[in-house]
């Protein structure tokens, strides 16, 4: 008895151990490589003031982990689906109304 308890507990903190690190590798992500931005000189004219730059927007590389790749697909397909619900209970009032109407 005492021996099938120790090879439990043993299994049991094998799998948990397992799972642990497959699931420390899941959540990392690949470094990001530095952005260099060049800045733009821009020599004013003589009839107008200095002009600046517009200011550029950093998007983050979209994600590799295919967890986080499936999550964002199931957001978005729920963004969606609540949309079209949306319009389409939109345009079942309309008709309901127009049927009212006449």
């Amino acid at each position: 008895m005492n021996t099938a308890r120790i090879l439990m507990i043993g299994s049991a903190i094998a799998a948990f151990s397992v799972t642990g690190i497959s699931g420390a590798y899941a959540q990392t992500t690949q470094p990001m490589q530095p952005q260099t931005m060049q800045p733009q000189t821009m020599q004013p004219t003589e009839g107008t003031p200095g002009v600046m730059p517009q200011p550029q927007t950093m998007v983050a590389p979209a994600p590799t982990d295919p967890l986080v790749q499936k999550r964002n697909a199931n957001a978005q397909a729920n963004a969606e689906y609540s949309a079209s619900k949306k319009a389409s209970k939109g345009e079942l009032k309309a008709q309901n109304q127009q049927a009212k109407a006449q």
